[in-house]
C-alpha cells in the first residue's frame, strides 16, 4: 500500500501528489497537519513558526480561535480604517477596491482560508484584473492577518505565504528609470512656455522633488537671499490635499542654484499670488495645480523640446519607438543621475531626494551610483598611465618631431 506521506526532514513530509505538509503535535497532544506548498523553503518557515509558537505554549491550531476570528473583509476594513492616518486616501480608496475581488474569500474567517482557496480565486482575478490589481489584493489579505495577530492576539499562518511560484501574479518587470541627459534638460526648459511651467521644470530639475512637494511649496518655504534655499516639508497628495510627507527624511531643506533662485523672484513678480502662505506654483484661482494640468504642459514641452541643429529632443514623445518617454518623476531621476555623476556620496544624493534611508536611494540608483564611479575610475587611471606623455612639454617635443611631417603629408599619420 502506498505511504501517505514520506518524511523529508524533521517534521516535513511529501504527500503522493508531491506537495509538502508541516507535521507536529499540539500543546493538547493532538498531531496537527499543516500544507505547506511545495517549496522548502516555505514548508521549513512554516515548520520553525509553528515550532516557536509551541515552544511559547501557544496551540498550533485553535478552531475556537478561528471561529472567533472576524472575517477577511471585516479584518480588511479594521486594517483599512487604521491605515487611513498614514496612508492618502487615494491608496486606501485603491485598496479596497483590489479587495473586492477577492470575491468570497471575503465572507470566510481569517485562519480559514487555505492556500488553495486563494490560488483559486486569484486564477479567477486573471480572468477580470491585471496582476498589478491581484498583487494588491494580495497584500491586503497579508496586511489583513498581520493586523489580526497585532490586534486581536490571533495568529494565523497567512496563505499568501504558502502560494507556488505559478499560483502568484507576475512580477513587474524593472522598468527603465528615464533620465534626461544635460543637453535634454537643457533642450526642454527651453520649450517649456516662460513663466510658471519653465520656472516650475527648473525646479523640480534641480530639487530632485517628487511633484506633490513641488506643488505644495509656498513662498514662506523658500529663501531667495544671498544664499538661496528651499525647505520642503509638505506634499499635494492625489486628492489635491495637504498632507505631510510619509516619512521624517522626506522633510528636508535643499539649497537652490543663484540662476534658479532669480527665475523665483521674476516669476514672484509675475504672479498675482505671491504672499507668504501662497503657493508658489499655484493655479488661477490661487489653489495647488492639478497634477493632470503639470503633466500636460511637461508633455506638451516634450513634443516642442529641439537641439540647437533642429532635430528633435524626444522623438518617441512624437510616436517613435525608441524607449520609454520621459514623465514628470524623470526630473526626479535626472537630478539624481547629475548628483551623482558630479561625485555627490550616497549619504548626500539621500537626502537631497529625502529618501527614508541612503540603502533606499542605493537600490534604486545603484545602476547610475556604480556608472559614475566606473567613469571617474577610468578617468583617474587613463590620467595616471599617460601623465609623463601629456604634459605641455611633451606634447611640444611631439610636435617639433612629427609636426612637419604631418603638415607636409596633408596631415596623414602611418604607423611604421
Amino acid at each position: 500500500m502506498t505511504a501517505r506521506r514520506t518524511r523529508v526532514e524533521a517534521h516535513i513530509y511529501r504527500r503522493p501528489d508531491g506537495a509538502l505538509e508541516v507535521g507536529l503535535r499540539d500543546t493538547d497532544g493532538r498531531q496537527r497537519w499543516f500544507r505547506a506548498g511545495r517549496r522548502i523553503t516555505d514548508a521549513r518557515r512554516l515548520r520553525d513558526e509553528l515550532l516557536g509558537r509551541r515552544a511559547r505554549g501557544e496551540p498550533l491550531r485553535a478552531p475556537a480561535a478561528v471561529r472567533g476570528a472576524p472575517t477577511l473583509g471585516e479584518a480588511a476594513e479594521l486594517w483599512l480604517s487604521e491605515a487611513q492616518g498614514h496612508l492618502s486616501a487615494w491608496t486606501v480608496r485603491r485598496y479596497r477596491e483590489a479587495a473586492r475581488y477577492l470575491g468570497p474569500l471575503l465572507a470566510r474567517r481569517v485562519g480559514s482560508i487555505e492556500p488553495a482557496d486563494l490560488a483559486a480565486q486569484i486564477a479567477a482575478m486573471r480572468r477580470e484584473v491585471s496582476d498589478s490589481t491581484i498583487r494588491m489584493a494580495l497584500t491586503v489579505v497579508r496586511r489583513s492577518y498581520r493586523w489580526v495577530a497585532r490586534r486581536q492576539g490571533l495568529v494565523f499562518t497567512s496563505p499568501v505565504d504558502l502560494l507556488e511560484a505559478t499560483e502568484r501574479p507576475s512580477q513587474l518587470p524593472a522598468r527603465e528609470r528615464r533620465r534626461l541627459n544635460r543637453e535634454e534638460l537643457a533642450a526642454l526648459l527651453e520649450a517649456a512656455p516662460e513663466g510658471r511651467w519653465r520656472t516650475l521644470f527648473e525646479f523640480a530639475a534641480v530639487t530632485g522633488a517628487r511633484l506633490g512637494e513641488v506643488l505644495a511649496v509656498r513662498w514662506r518655504d523658500l529663501d531667495l537671499g544671498d544664499r538661496p534655499r528651499v525647505r520642503i516639508e509638505w506634499q499635494i497628495d492625489r486628492d489635491r490635499v495637504l498632507r505631510r510627507p510619509k516619512t521624517a527624511r522626506s522633510v528636508r531643506e535643499l539649497p537652490l542654484p543663484a540662476g534658479t533662485a532669480r527665475r523665483l523672484l521674476v516669476w514672484r513678480a509675475r504672479t498675482p499670488w505671491s504672499q507668504p502662505d501662497d503657493f508658489v506654483f499655484a493655479s488661477e484661482n490661487g489653489t495647488p495645480l492639478d497634477r493632470s494640468n503639470v503633466r500636460r504642459a511637461f508633455d506638451r514641452a516634450l513634443r516642442a523640446a529641439r537641439f540647437p541643429d533642429g532635430r528633435p529632443a524626444f522623438p518617441e514623445a512624437l510616436g517613435a519607438r525608441q524607449g520609454p518617454k520621459p514623465t514628470f518623476h524623470s526630473l526626479r531621476h535626472t537630478a539624481a543621475t547629475l548628483l551623482l555623476a558630479e561625485g555627490a556620496a550616497l549619504t548626500e544624493a539621500s537626502r537631497h531626494l529625502g529618501h527614508a534611508t541612503p540603502n533606499v536611494t542605493l537600490a534604486v540608483y545603484a545602476r547610475e551610483l556604480q556608472s559614475a564611479e566606473a567613469e571617474r575610475a577610468r578617468r583617474d587611471l587613463v590620467e595616471r598611465a599617460f601623465r609623463g606623455f601629456t604634459e605641455p612639454a611633451s606634447m611640444e617635443a611631439l610636435w617639433k618631431r612629427y609636426g612637419s611631417a604631418s603638415a607636409s603629408t596633408g596631415g596623414n599619420w602611418r604607423e611604421t
